[in-house]
C-alpha cells in the first residue's frame, strides 16, 4: 500500500508545488536535479526507462522525499559520498522505490543522516523497496545509512524478495537497530519451494546483500522478517548481531537464509572514538539469534563474545510467547519453528496452526566450515529459553530443537552451493555505473 505521504508526495510532483524546479539536462542525457527532493521527484518523473537521475554533490536536508513508482531508472549521487542527505522526513521514507517490471532500479552513491535527535523510534527508513506485481530485482549500493533509533529504526526497508544491496555501511550510533529489516507482506510466499543456494536459478528469488559493512547494531543490524529468503555474505559485522523473526511476534516469520563469507568482529573493552558515553562490550546476545525458518551457516569467521560464549542462539519464542497469528504451541515442531521447511506434496500441517496450511516438512539447518575463537566455545551454538512463560504450557525449547534433527553441526547440506558471486546483476550495474564519472 502505498503511504498518504507518499500519495501527497506525487501530487504535489505532478501539480507544481513546493519550490521552482530546475533540473538540467546534461550531455549525457542525465537528469540532474538542483539537489531538492521537489526537483528531484520532477526529474524522475521525467526521466525515460533506463535513464539517470543525478543529484549533484552537496549537503542537503529533505522534509519529505522522492518516489520511483516503477520505472527502470538509475537514481545516483553525482559522486559517491558527495550528496548527503539528513533525513528531516515524516514520509514513509525518503527514498521510495516500486519495483519496475522492464528493468532493474538502481540506487547508488548517497550518504544518510538521521534528522532527529530526539523522539519515539518509528517504522520510516532512508530508502524503502516495495514489491510490485512482476516487478524485476532492485539494486541498492555505495550508501552509508546512519540511524539513531529516531523516526527510522532501519536505514533501509526491503519488502520484497529478490535485489542485490551491496557495498553500503549502517551505522546506529550504537543503538540496538539500525541496519537492514527484511519483510515481505506477500504471506503466500512462505508456501514455495525453498530458493536456497544455486535453487536459486536466475538469481531473483532471494535478496543478496553483498560486501557491506555493519557497525555496533548490537540487535537488529539485519532482521530476517516476513516471508524473507535472504543471503548474507562477504559482509563484516563490527559489534553487530544478526536477528530472525519466527511465526510469533511476526505474522508470517522468515523463510529461510544463507549466511555465508562473512567476519564477525568483537571488542571486549574500551570506547569507541567520538563516543565516550558507549563502553564495550555492547549487549551482544550473539551473532546470529534466529527464530524460524531454515537456512545454512557456512564458512564465517566468528570472534568470541566473551560475555556470552555463544555465537548462534536458536530459539522457539511460539510455546511461551503468545502470538497475534497462532496460538501457543504445544507439539513438536511448532509452526515455522527453526529448522522448518516447505514441500508441498507429501508435506505436513501443524496441529496448532491451521492459518499456515499443509505442505510442511524438516529441514535442519546446517552449520558447517566456520572458523574463529568463538567456534572452540562448548556453548558456539545454544538455545535460548523465552522467559516468562506467557503461555503457562510449561514447554521447552529442548525439545523442539534438537542437534541431528533440526540442526547439523559441521557438515554440509546435501546438493548445496552458494550462489554465483558476485551477484551477475551487481557485475552488470557496476559495468554501467563505470563508464560514468563517479
Amino acid at each position: 500500500m502505498v503511504g498518504k505521504s507518499v500519495l501527497l508526495l506525487l501530487v504535489l510532483s505532478l501539480v507544481g508545488g513546493g519550490p521552482a524546479l530546475g533540473f538540467t539536462k546534461l550531455a549525457d542525457g542525465t537528469l540532474q536535479s538542483n539537489g531538492s527532493e521537489f526537483d528531484t521527484q520532477a526529474a524522475i518523473n521525467a526521466a525515460r526507462p533506463g535513464s539517470t537521475v543525478q543529484i549533484p554533490n552537496g549537503n542537503y536536508s529533505w522534509t519529505l522525499g522522492v518516489v520511483i513508482l516503477g520505472k527502470p531508472i538509475r537514481l545516483k549521487a553525482e559522486s559517491v559520498d558527495g550528496v548527503t542527505i539528513t533525513n528531516r522526513s515524516t514520509a514513509d521514507a525518503l527514498i521510495s522505490v516500486f519495483e519496475a517490471r522492464n528493468g532493474n532500479v538502481d540506487v547508488g552513491g548517497f550518504r544518510f543522516l538521521p534528522g532527529f535527535s530526539s523522539g519515539p523510534p518509528g517504522m520510516r527508513n532512508d530508502i524503502r523497496v516495495t514489491h510490485s506485481p512482476g516487478g524485476k530485482p532492485v539494486l541498492v549500493h555505495d550508501c552509508y545509512f546512519e540511524t539513531n533509533y529516531v523516526s527510522a529504526i532501519f536505514g533501509l526497508g526491503w519488502g520484497t524478495n529478490g535485489g542485490v544491496i551491496w557495498r553500503c555501511k549502517f551505522f546506529s550510533n550504537y543503538n540496538l537497530d539500525g541496519g537492514i529489516q527484511f519483510k515481505s507482506t506477500s504471506s503466500e510466499t512462505w508456501r514455495t519451494p525453498s530458493t536456497i543456494g544455486m535453487a536459486d536459478v536466475n538469481g531473483t528469488a532471494n535478496t543478496y546483500i553483498e560486501d557491506c559493512t555493519f557497525i555496533g547494531i548490537f540487535i537488529g543490524a539485519v532482521d530476517f522478517d516476513d516471508n524473507s529468503r535472504t543471503v548474507l555474505r562477504h559482509c563484516t559485522l563490527e559489534d553487530s548481531m544478526v536477528y530472525c523473526h519466527g511465526q510469533d511476534t511476526s505474522p508470517d516469520g522468515a523463510r529461510h537464509w544463507e549466511v555465508y563469507d562473512n567476519k564477525f568482529i568483537y571488542t571486549a573493552s574500551g570506547s569507541p572514538p567520538g563516543f565516550p558515553n558507549v563502553s564495550y562490550p555492547l549487549n551482544l546476545q550473539a551473532w546470529l539469534s534466529i527464530r524460524g525458518g531454515t537456512g545454512i551457516i557456512a564458512d564465517n569467521v566468528f570472534q568470541n563474545i566473551s560475555t556470552k560464549n555463544q555465537a548462534i542462539q536458536m530459539n522457539v519464542f511460539s510455546i511461551n510467547r503468545r502470538s497475534l497469528t497462532i496460538p501457543c504451541q504445544t507439539r513438536y515442531p511448532a509452526a515455522r519453528q527453526v529448522g522448518q521447511t516447505w514441500i508441498g506434496a507429501g508435506g505436513y500441517s501443524y496441529t496448532n496452526a491451521p492459518i499456515d496450511g499443509g505442505g510442511y516438512s524438516t529441514d535442519p539447518v546446517y552449520i558447517w566450515g566456520n572458523s574463529g575463537t568463538a567456534t572452540d566455545s562448548p556453548a558456539f551454538v545454544g538455545l535460548n529459553q523465552y522467559l516468562p512463560d506467557e503461555c503457562g504450557n510449561g514447554q521447552r525449547i529442548s525439545d523442539y530443537v534438537k542437534a541431528g534433527r533440526d540442526y547439523i553441526l559441521g557438515k554440509p547440506k546435501p546438493g548445496y552451493a552458494k550462489f554465483t558471486y558476485p551477484h551477475p546483476l551487481r557485475v552488470t550495474a557496476e559495468a554501467r555505473w563505470s563508464s560514468r564519472t563517479r
